[in-house]
């Protein structure tokens, strides 16, 4: 059960970054992902999302650091980002 719970959380964070990041709130959403990659660093969908803000902010290098990162650690990321419109 606290497995099913601790995954429902994880769930839950990813979900928050992704809205933060659909609705600009840039500052927000980088934060959200620099908590959450502090308790899991190699969670590819938090790294691609931050790529994605450091893109949308101008962080060019920042971001394709992180989107490297997250397609070496899971290679249907982009697909996966692209299927919600990102």
């Amino acid at each position: 059960m606290l497995r099913s719970i601790a995954g429902t959380h994880k769930v839950a964070l990813q979900v928050r970054e992704a809205l933060l990041l659909r609705l600009r709130s840039y500052a927000e959403s980088i934060t959200a992902c620099e908590s959450s990659l502090s308790n899991t660093p190699d969670n590819p969908d938090l790294l691609y999302g931050r790529g994605l803000v450091r893109r949308a902010i101008g962080d060019e290098q920042g971001a394709q650091q992180d989107i490297a990162a997250a397609i070496l650690r899971s290679k249907n990321i982009v697909a996966a980002f692209h299927g919600f419109g990102m």
